[in-house]
């Protein structure tokens, strides 16, 4: 199961150094503003790579079962919400978005951690749906907290 814990967390970590490293192509996709300015992206970026990484890595030491196996399982679950809204939105716009060619390997990560999880398979989809609702609650406190803290430094 570590493998597949560990296989997530650098998914998710290439996923947002390819957001990162095409920053610039939000300007070009018509109907989209970049998520955050250029001083407050990195930031969050780099915050919610860094939570995400410490969450699977206790809910990996931890065995994955019980409350631990319902975090893993959420964070899959937002990050398979997140991978399949970048898809959904490069075909619907026919634009690549920025992050939509490490969603290629980020999506199935997801699916596959979720599947190894010892939980029934309503409980799975469960996680699946929390993660996709609180998802973007949590995209928008690291952007609120990268802000707060880009002027403390």
């Amino acid at each position: 199961m570590g493998v597949r814990v560990a296989t997530l967390a650098v998914a998710f970590a290439l996923h947002n150094a390819e957001e990162l490293a095409r920053f610039d192509a939000w300007d070009a996709l018509s109907g989209f503003a970049p998520p955050a300015d250029r001083a407050t992206f990195p930031r969050a970026v780099a915050l919610l790579t860094g939570l995400v990484a410490l969450a699977l890595g206790l809910a990996a030491a931890r065995g994955l079962r019980g409350g631990w196996g319902w975090v893993a399982g959420i964070i899959a679950g937002g990050l398979l919400v997140n991978a399949a809204g970048h898809v959904g939105l490069s075909l619907w716009t026919a634009q690549a978005l920025p992050g939509v060619v490490t969603v290629l390997v980020m999506g199935p990560a997801a699916a596959w951690l979720i599947a190894g999880l010892e939980l029934s398979g309503r409980a799975q989809l469960a996680a699946l749906a929390l993660g996709g609702a609180v998802m973007p609650a949590v995209a928008l406190a690291a952007l609120g907290l990268a802000r707060v803290t880009g002027g403390l430094g």
